[in-house]
């Protein structure tokens, strides 16, 4: 599902949501309207706000159409996991 969609069936304001993630209401704005796309850790708090209603794949699907684009957003996204967990964090599954 989408973001708005996301936050109209829950009647969640972007303010709230903004609230509730820690993500600016200005970026919340962004991503909805396609004027932004949310780096890998933003998608990630996303989906865990939504509790998986909205997907990472969802946030970022629409946005990269190009494989050139999705080869660059798949190596980022393992690069950002490898990162946490050598810190120390959980590693994230990617699933595609």
């Amino acid at each position: 599902m989408d973001l708005k969609r996301y936050l109209w069936l829950n009647r969640l304001t972007q303010h709230k949501f903004s609230k509730i993630t820690g993500i600016t209401r200005q970026s919340i704005n962004a991503y909805i309207q396609g004027y932004r796309i949310p780096r890998y850790p933003v998608a990630i708090k996303i989906e865990q706000a939504t509790k998986g209603q909205v997907t990472v794949m969802e946030l970022l699907s629409n946005n990269y159409s190009t494989e050139e684009s999705q080869e660059n957003w798949i190596n980022n996204a393992i690069t950002v996991s490898r990162d946490n967990e050598q810190k120390g964090g959980s590693f994230v599954k990617i699933s595609l």
